[in-house]
């Protein structure tokens, strides 16, 4: 994909996470289940990763403008994704 990261599911309970891609080891963010690599499957995407960073940098503009919970769900994606910069209150 370009960068340090890919997406993978979770063995446990299918949620799809973000991982280092020299992880020894990778924790559910949603069960917080614990494991090797090999335990969380990587996910496929048709739609390239950067492609999906670029749009929700771009959304970020709208950030003043959106609802509370629409502001706690693009922080959840900046935090997700490893964009830690773009939005601000």
């Amino acid at each position: 994909m370009g960068n340090n990261k890919h997406l993978v599911t979770c063995g446990d309970c299918g949620k799809v996470n973000t991982a280092d891609n020299n992880a020894e080891e990778i924790k559910c963010r949603l069960c917080e289940y614990t494991s090797e690599p090999c335990d969380f499957p990587d996910y496929q995407l048709d739609i390239y990763l950067g492609d999906i960073k670029d749009l929700i940098t771009n959304l970020g503009w709208d950030y003043q403008r959106m609802s509370q919970s629409g502001k706690e769900t693009y922080m959840e994606l900046c935090d997700l994704l490893g964009m830690d910069e773009g939005y601000l209150d």
